[in-house]
């Protein structure tokens, strides 16, 4: 079970909100004290750069890319849908990271302590969560019900017993869950054939 997404009918603004979300990523994401390992091993949290008084991974995570392609909105049958006023495809609020323009996205910030819980999940072995490793990169996915969640680390380069968070995301476009999908089975056949 993950935590209950933070309820906007508590906020009189998103920016409030994303405030509120923020905080929630400092603690449960950015305390090294609180946030879990991954197989025993420390998730590095890069904190040198920072946009608009919130880490640039931050932003990362409540934020879509300027590509991202909206036909169908990750919000429509979430309450956040009233703050957020469809932003992804407005583009009214959009914020410059170090290395990309982002979208903010409500749906995707009131989500940010799943992050913490999934990594519980995939300590314990919860069946809900698969892992794999594509270009370098782990994929941490958990599907539950409607839930579809995927957190990214890298291995450091200059300590292989530390990961680095990429980024973390509510998965909602049905492209990238087919894709996901596809690069899991390509992991699990080649690991089961590396094994015979």
């Amino acid at each position: 079970m993950l935590p209950k997404t933070i309820n906007p009918g508590n906020f009189s603004n998103r920016n409030e909100f994303i405030n509120q979300a923020n905080d929630d990523f400092m603690t449960t994401v950015c305390d090294k004290d609180i946030r879990e390992k991954f197989n025993g091993k420390f998730i590095y949290v890069d904190a040198r750069d920072w946009v608009e008084d919130k880490l640039d991974i931050f932003w990362h995570i409540a934020g879509l890319e300027e590509d991202d392609q909206i036909t169908i909105y990750p919000c429509s049958n979430d309450p956040i849908m009233l703050l957020c006023g469809r932003n992804c495809n407005t583009r009214e609020w959009v914020v410059e990271t170090r290395t990309k323009s982002k979208a903010v996205c409500l749906y995707r910030a009131a989500r940010v302590t799943w992050i913490n819980a999934i990594l519980k999940h995939v300590n314990s072995n919860n069946s809900c969560v698969k892992v794999w490793i594509e270009r370098g990169r782990t994929f941490i996915r958990y599907e539950n019900g409607l839930d579809d969640f995927v957190i990214i680390l890298e291995k450091m380069s200059k300590n292989p017993n530390m990961y680095k968070l990429v980024t973390a995301y509510p998965v909602f476009f049905i492209s990238q869950k087919r894709n996901f999908d596809k690069q899991y089975l390509r992991y699990v056949s080649s690991e089961n054939s590396i094994k015979k």
